[in-house]
C-alpha cells in the first residue's frame, strides 16, 4: 500500500494480515519522484509503475484532497496506459 506522505506508516505485518503488499519510499526518493512529475509535488503518491497506481488507487480514501488526488491518479493511469479509477480493463 503506498500512503500519503503525511499519513502514518503501519507495520508490515497489520497490511500483510489484510492480504496487501507494502512498499515505502523514502523522504529522498519522494522528493526524486516528485521532480520527475512521478508523485504529486509533495512527494505524495508516488506512483512509478502500474502496482504504484494499484496501491494508489486503494489509497484514495486516505487523501485529504480527493478531487486533486483523484486527479493525479488519473493522470498517472493514463500515463502508464492504466484504466482510471472507475473503469475497468478493456
Amino acid at each position: 500500500m503506498i500512503f500519503p506522505k503525511s499519513f502514518p506508516q503501519k507495520s508490515n505485518t497489520i497490511l500483510q494480515a489484510a492480504g496487501i503488499e507494502a512498499k515505502e519510499f523514502s523522504d529522498k526518493k519522494r522528493e526524486k519522484l516528485a521532480k520527475e512529475d512521478k508523485a504529486e509535488p509533495d512527494g505524495s503518491y508516488p506512483i512509478e509503475n502500474k502496482s504504484d497506481l494499484k496501491r494508489a488507487k486503494q489509497a484514495l480514501g486516505r487523501s485529504k484532497n480527493k478531487a486533486k488526488t483523484k486527479k493525479w491518479i488519473n493522470k498517472r493511469a493514463k500515463e502508464l496506459g492504466a484504466p482510471k479509477l472507475g473503469e475497468t480493463k478493456e
